[in-house]
């Protein structure tokens, strides 16, 4: 009778690590449709436990048969997570990697990102080689001891990584805005429309506007720089692009102000 009390209990101690490791797996971002249907059927564990909290309901298994049925099922779905977050890590590196980068001190902060990921990915390996020697008190350890770590060292590297690559796709946009108000200027001076103080205002204002952003988008730069002193680096990203959409409004402005001067 004290057996298979005991049995039952073990069947659910330990789950919450392993169940929040499962929901804790995925890229942050930056992944496509594609990658994205990959890795959630790669990911899938609910089956192994959904199984795991409903072994034996039927009553045909003794004692030790449960242990063992309870004890491969822990170890398959803690080599999937494992094997499931490493893939997430190794995504987001190639992610990085595959970033041109100019400015030699974002350049600097890639490689230093890149290789703390290596890191992340040899961690996983190591924790993945334990598992076969485990019982069950192990399993659980194991998925605590890995569960913390996600949450305190590598949720906020990946992260880093996935903003850093934000914002270096967002500098082509800045590039545009810069071509685009060189090209406002252009046509303002080629139509003789300079004097105008409704266009002059409005292009003075997207001038503005766009050294602003740029402003923006130098602090979202430094924020990186000093990583890991400012944990934050989404939020100066987000300021950044609020002010570089503040822009092509005005450009906007301006265009409008310029069709009502034109000859039509």
């Amino acid at each position: 009778m004290f057996m298979a009390k005991t049995a039952k209990k073990i069947s659910y101690v330990g789950v919450g690590a392993l169940i929040l490791l499962t929901l804790l797996m995925g890229a942050p971002g930056l992944t496509s449709a594609k990658d994205n249907a990959a890795n959630k059927n790669q990911c899938d564990m609910s089956g192994n436990l959904q199984a795991l909290s409903k072994i034996d309901t039927s009553g045909t298994l003794d004692y030790f048969q449960k242990i063992k049925q309870e004890l491969d099922l822990r170890k398959a779905i803690l080599k999937n997570v494992i094997a499931c977050a490493e893939a997430e890590a190794k995504k987001i590196k190639t992610d990085l990697d595959n970033v041109g980068i100019n400015d030699p001190d974002i350049s600097s902060l890639k490689t230093k990102l890149s290789g703390r990921l290596d890191e992340a990915i040899r961690y996983y390996d190591g924790q993945l080689a334990k598992v076969n020697d485990l019982g069950i008190t192990g399993t659980q350890d194991l998925s605590k001891e890995i569960l913390v770590w996600r949450q305190g060292t590598y949720a906020q590297l990946a992260s880093t990584v996935v903003n850093l690559i934000l914002w270096s796709n967002n500098q082509g946009l800045f590039r545009k805005a810069e071509t685009r108000l060189f090209q406002i200027g252009q046509t303002v001076t080629v139509y003789k429309i300079i004097g105008n103080e409704e266009i002059q205002g409005a292009f003075g204002d997207a001038e503005v506007a766009l050294s602003k952003a740029k402003g923006q988008n130098a602090a979202a730069k430094d924020a990186f720089i000093r990583y890991p002193a400012v944990p934050d680096t989404i939020s100066p990203i987000k300021d950044s692009l609020a002010a570089l959409a503040d822009v092509y409004q005005k450009f906007f402005d301006v265009s409008d102000a310029i069709q009502k001067v034109l000859p039509h």
